[in-house]
């Protein structure tokens, strides 16, 4: 029997005839806990049924009178339908505002997430990112969320209790149970399963559904382009040659980056405002973006950047043994070296003007960064994507580049590394030498049999571009 104020982690659900069972673990004993509850599937349209509902037009604001019709079978032909593909499992947490992998407090006959902080957490937060709310508070909201999320203990659940099909290491526990919180997903969705699409997929029905949105179709976020590819990254140079106290410096992750500082959404693209069409898209003239309000992908991209710059990622370099640290830095790297290809390639989530409006702004902004160099006497030689290599700056010089370029942009230029030798050859063809005297071959095949032995002892296979340094799973999109 569960008593009103309980607490227990939601893990799981699944649904059959007409009823959803949830899954949790009590957080006293860890003993199982199962929930029923009714819930009849449905999806929503412009056809007078018993229940209406009234729902925020995504793109336009507008509120829309629309009908809950029972998911029996497919819709019918000619009957424009939103929301006729979700899961009922998931479309169930997302109506009672459940998240999986979280504590939940039983209130009455529902389950609550319980999202608190301790005064300390809470002391930490506002230090760290307090700043956001005023300038940016839905932002700053989906900060506070995310760190409420990750910051809650990851219970000690014996996974033969859990049910997974394969047993694997702790780190896979702890990245599933983060990710679970991340993406509101069940736990058996998350545990060695890569495919970030379903993860911002879902991150991004909750918040639709929570604030009342209707969920776009496909065809809505498309915006009429059925282009399928865009133009990508920019490269310039390399000046071929040798080159001594080589600075190379690279923006911390660029595309999120763009989609947050230049509040690029899947409504602000194209948004019908008048006075918008004139902040063009660097490059783009026929696409512009919404000055009035706030994106909501972009503030949701933006918070897990922040996140993870400014606290993960020094947290998981100074605690290397804490899992729940090291998996949070690394999970949300994922998220965000994702949230550019989803709007190209993914059925649900493409939106080419997006793809193109995030292209464009990344290479206006490295090219920008070269021009500035080039104008403080700093030598740029090569620049490709998110990197700009120097020829023996100072460090003076270099650190008022960074700094310049942060005031111009709120983007985060870093230095990569200092090569004391570096030989340029093509792009993305060089090879360096650290001041230490280790080299570093990118690009560049040592085939010949009478190639020096120190060429042909670190010609090192490459890595495939789906696999993230430093883990031993690949991304799917």
């Amino acid at each position: 029997m569960v008593s009103v104020g309980e607490l227990a982690w939601l893990v799981g659900a699944s649904y059959k005839a007409g009823q959803i069972k949830l899954r949790f673990f009590a957080a006293q004993d860890l003993e199982s806990i199962e929930w029923v509850d009714r819930f009849q599937p449905y999806y929503l349209a412009k056809l007078e049924q018993d229940e209406s509902v009234k729902k925020a037009d995504l793109f336009t604001g507008n509120e829309l009178q629309l009908w809950k019709v029972n998911l029996v079978g497919k819709p019918s032909k000619g009957v424009e339908v939103w929301e006729s593909d979700l899961d009922p499992v998931m479309s169930y947490a997302y109506d009672n505002g459940l998240r999986f992998g979280i504590l939940h407090r039983l209130e009455g006959n529902k389950w609550v997430p319980d999202t608190s902080l301790t005064a300390e957490l809470t002391s930490r937060f506002e230090k760290l990112f307090g700043h956001t709310q005023r300038l940016d508070p839905l932002k700053y909201e989906s900060l506070k969320e995310a760190y409420a999320y990750v910051s809650q203990p990851v219970p000690k659940i014996p996974e033969a209790k859990l049910n997974f099909r394969e047993v694997g290491s702790e780190e896979d526990y702890y990245n599933a149970f983060l990710l679970s919180r991340l993406a509101n997903l069940p736990l058996n969705r998350t545990y060695r399963n890569y495919s970030v699409s379903d993860w911002i997929r879902s991150m991004l029905n909750t918040y639709y559904r929570s604030h009342n949105i209707l969920i776009p179709n496909p065809e809505e976020l498309i915006l009429g382009d059925t282009r399928k590819q865009v133009t990508g990254a920019l490269a310039i140079g390399p000046e071929p040659g040798t080159y001594f106290n080589m600075h190379v410096l690279d923006y911390e992750s660029l595309y999120p980056g763009c989609i947050d500082v230049f509040n690029l959404s899947y409504e602000t693209i194209q948004c019908a405002h008048a006075e918008c069409r004139s902040n063009q898209v660097p490059g783009q003239p026929t696409i512009h973006v919404c000055k009035k309000r706030r994106g909501i992908y972009s503030a949701l991209v933006g918070a897990l950047r922040d996140l993870r710059l400014r606290l993960y990622k020094h947290e998981a370099k100074k605690a290397e043994k804490d899992t729940n640290v090291v998996a949070a830095s690394r999970l949300l790297k994922l998220f965000l070296v994702s949230c550019y290809g989803v709007t190209i390639r993914i059925h649900g989530l493409a939106s080419p003007l997006l793809g193109e409006a995030i292209t464009a702004y990344g290479r206006y902004v490295l090219q920008s960064t070269w021009d500035m160099a080039k104008n403080m006497d700093l030598g740029p030689k090569y620049s490709d994507s998110d990197s700009v290599f120097l020829d023996n700056p100072t460090e003076a010089q270099t650190r008022r580049l960074i700094q310049e370029v942060g005031d111009r942009f709120h983007l985060e230029l870093a230095y990569d590394r200092v090569y004391a030798v570096c030989v340029l050859s093509t792009t993305k063809a060089y090879f360096g030498i650290l001041p230490n005297g280790e080299p570093e071959i990118k690009g560049l095949a040592i085939a010949k049999s009478n190639s020096p032995r120190f060429f042909q002892e670190r010609n090192l296979p490459t890595m495939p571009h789906s696999t993230i340094p430093g883990t031993e799973f690949s991304i799917r999109l």
